[in-house]
């Protein structure tokens, strides 16, 4: 890639937003971070580096694994599109990051989600340091904007993966 001038990467990975301890999404926010990370020095060279977290997308496992009743009150309560999104949805936004036209988005996180994602965490977080962050997400606390400690502590360890990778 970097010979040719040109690259795509394009990591298909998954919600990094906790729903509880599961080593899943520290591995997750880690390829998030990573890629972020390769994206700064691999940009100059053409090539870019992205992630697609999709939510729920209408594949064999979602049908083997959850009932039509469940899948059903999923779309009315959890997913503010009102429906799961289908494989070609993933794919248009892979095809467009793999493009010409997508050589401006480089060390993205982009949910393709129907809206699921409670938390934009990696797009606040990007671009800035540990004492920055620490100081907007506690203003956004106190104004009732944020998520408190929570978001907190998630920010700061993602700020820390990514400067491991800067």
């Amino acid at each position: 890639m970097i010979a040719r001038k040109w690259g795509r990467i394009v990591n298909i990975t998954g919600k990094s937003e906790p729903d509880g301890i599961n080593g899943a999404f520290c591995a997750k926010a880690a390829v998030h971070s990573w890629a972020k990370g390769l994206s700064r020095e691999v940009g100059r060279h053409g090539i870019t580096v992205n992630c697609i977290p999709p939510g729920r997308i209408h594949s064999e496992q979602i049908r083997r694994n959850y009932t039509p009743d469940y899948r059903q009150w999923q779309a009315d309560h959890e997913i503010p599109v009102g429906r799961y999104g289908e494989p070609g949805e993933i794919a248009a936004m892979a095809v467009f990051l793999a493009s010409q036209h997508g050589s401006y988005v480089t060390g993205t996180v982009i949910p393709v989600d129907g809206g699921m994602r409670r938390f934009a965490l990696p797009q606040i977080i990007l671009g800035r340091g540990r004492r920055e962050l620490t100081e907007e997400l506690f203003f956004r606390s106190a104004q009732g904007q944020g998520r408190g400690s929570i978001s907190l502590l998630i920010a700061v360890g993602i700020v820390g993966l990514q400067r491991l990778h800067q």
